[in-house]
C-alpha cells in the first residue's frame, strides 16, 4: 500500500531541501539537506519528473462540511497557521474560512477538485546538513521536524457553497439535491438535482478559489450552475495550463544520514496535537462568531439608544466616573472579569448585562479567549506533548460556556 503524500500549499519562497515546520507551515533553514557527495547529478536541478496524467490522478471530493477544520484540512492547511492568522490567510484560500459562511449558514457544501500532472522528487537529497556548535535544544527551531522533499504540479479548485433553507425539515431534501447535482461524473440527473434545489433555498452564497493560473476568481459571480460548469471541465484546462500547487514534505527520520548526526534531538511528533489542534480551530471560529454577535448586539443597541434622545445607562455613567480611576490601575478590573469567566473565582459566572458597557466588556474578554486560544498553539509549536499532560488544562473557557454570558438580543 502506497503510503500517502505529505502536502503543503506551495509559494515560490519554497526550495528543495529546506527545513520546514509542518504545525506552523513555516521554511526553516535553507539546505537542511542537502544531495549526497558520491550522487553525480544536476546540482542546479536535482527533481526527476514523473507524469501522473492519468485518471487516478484526479481526485474529486464533495462533502458537508460543519466546521472550519473540515475545510482547512481538506486544503492542507494548519490549523495552527489559521489561528495564527486570525481566521484570515489571505484573498484566496482565506475566503474558504469564512466564519458568516460557516456558522451563518444551515448547509455548507465543499467542492475540491485536485489534479496532479506531475511529481517532483529530489530521491538524491539525502543528507542532512551538520552544523558546528549547534546544541541538541535547538534542532527543532533551526531545521523544523520535515524538510522540502518535491513538488506537485497541477491544479486545484475548491468551491464553499452555503445555503440557508425555507424549513429546517428541507435540510435532507436540499442536501440530497446537491448530491445528485455534482454527481462525477457527469449524469442526466443533474439538472434535475438543481432545479429541485433552487425551491428548497431562501439564500446562498457561493465562494471559489482555482488554485491555478487558468482564471482569476475575483473576475466570476459564482453561481451553483457556473460552479458545476467550472468543476466538470477543470481537469482538462489543469492538462492545458499546469503549475505547482503544493510541496512535499518528509520527516528528517526517513533519512539515514539523521541517524548519524553526531549530536541531535528527536524531531517534534506533531501527529500528537492534530485532534487537539483541530479543537482549538473550531472553539476560535465559535468565539470569532460570538465576537460578531457582540458587535451586532452593540450596534442595535447603540442605534437604539440614539433614537431614544442619546439617553445614558446608569452603568454607563458610573463607567464614565471611574475611568481615571480605572486607567491607574488598568490590570485589576480585566483580572477580576478574566477571574470570574475562568471559573477561578467561587461565585459562578455572571451574564454581561444588555448595555453598552456589558457589551463592551463581553467584546473585551471574547478577544482575549480568542488569544489564549492562539497562546495554546505557540505551546504546542514549540512542544506538542503538553497536550497529553494529564496534570494541564485548558486554559480558555470553552466557547459555548461564554456565549451562556451574553445578553440575548
Amino acid at each position: 500500500m502506497t503510503t500517502p503524500l505529505r502536502l503543503v500549499p506551495y509559494n515560490t519562497t519554497i526550495s528543495i531541501g529546506a527545513g520546514f515546520n509542518s504545525y506552523t507551515q513555516q521554511l526553516c533553514i535553507n539546505d537542511a539537506v542537502e544531495q549526497a557527495p558520491s550522487k553525480s547529478i544536476d546540482a542546479a536541478n536535482p527533481l526527476t519528473a514523473h507524469d501522473k496524467a492519468d485518471a487516478s490522478r484526479i481526485t474529486w471530493t464533495s462533502k458537508f462540511v460543519d466546521n472550519a477544520s473540515d475545510i482547512i484540512d481538506a486544503m492542507s492547511l494548519s490549523g495552527a497557521v489559521v489561528i495564527r492568522e486570525n481566521g484570515v490567510l489571505d484573498n484566496t484560500s482565506g475566503a474558504f474560512v469564512s466564519v458568516e459562511n460557516i456558522k451563518g449558514s444551515d448547509i455548507n457544501y465543499l467542492i475540491q477538485v485536485r489534479v496532479i500532472t506531475r511529481q517532483f522528487d529530489a530521491k538524491d537529497i539525502t543528507e542532512i546538513r551538520s552544523i558546528p556548535g549547534l546544541k541538541s535544544d535547538e534542532f527543532n527551531e533551526v531545521y523544523g521536524d520535515c524538510f522540502i522533499s518535491g513538488f506537485i504540479e497541477g491544479g486545484e479548485f475548491n468551491a464553499l457553497m452555503s445555503f440557508n433553507v425555507t424549513s429546517e425539515a428541507n435540510i435532507p431534501s436540499v442536501k440530497a439535491a446537491l448530491e445528485l447535482g455534482f454527481k462525477e461524473p457527469k449524469s442526466p440527473e443533474i439538472a434535475t438535482g438543481l432545479s429541485k434545489l433552487q425551491k428548497l433555498i431562501t439564500d446562498n452564497e457561493v465562494i471559489a478559489w482555482i488554485g491555478d493560473t487558468t482564471q482569476d476568481p475575483a473576475d466570476n459571480d459564482w453561481t451553483i450552475e457556473s460552479v458545476q460548469e467550472a468543476a466538470f471541465n477543470f481537469p482538462d484546462k489543469v492538462l492545458e495550463f499546469p503549475q505547482r500547487t503544493h510541496a512535499v514534505i518528509t520527516s528528517y527520520t526517513a533519512l539515514q544520514s539523521y541517524q548519524r548526526l553526531p549530536l541531535k534531538s528527536e524531531p517534534l511528533n506533531y501527529g500528537l496535537a492534530e485532534s487537539y489542534t483541530e479543537n482549538l480551530l473550531n472553539d476560535f471560529f465559535e468565539y470569532k462568531h460570538i465576537l460578531q454577535e457582540i458587535e451586532h448586539a452593540s450596534k442595535s443597541l447603540d442605534n437604539t439608544v440614539a433614537v431614544q434622545g442619546g439617553a445614558k445607562s446608569s452603568d454607563l455613567t458610573t463607567y464614565g466616573l471611574t475611568t481615571t480611576s480605572k486607567f491607574d490601575r488598568p490590570r485589576t478590573g480585566y483580572e477580576n472579569i478574566t477571574s470570574n469567566i475562568a471559573g477561578k473565582s467561587k461565585d459562578n459566572p455572571q451574564p454581561y448585562p444588555l448595555t453598552l458597557v456589558g457589551l463592551q466588556q463581553a467584546r473585551r474578554e471574547c478577544r482575549a479567549q480568542m488569544n489564549k486560544i492562539a497562546k495554546e498553539v505557540d505551546l504546542i509549536a514549540n512542544d506538542p506533548r503538553v497536550v497529553n499532560s494529564e496534570s494541564r488544562q485548558r486554559s480558555y473557557l470553552g466557547p459555548h460556556a461564554f456565549r451562556e454570558l451574553i445578553p440575548a438580543k
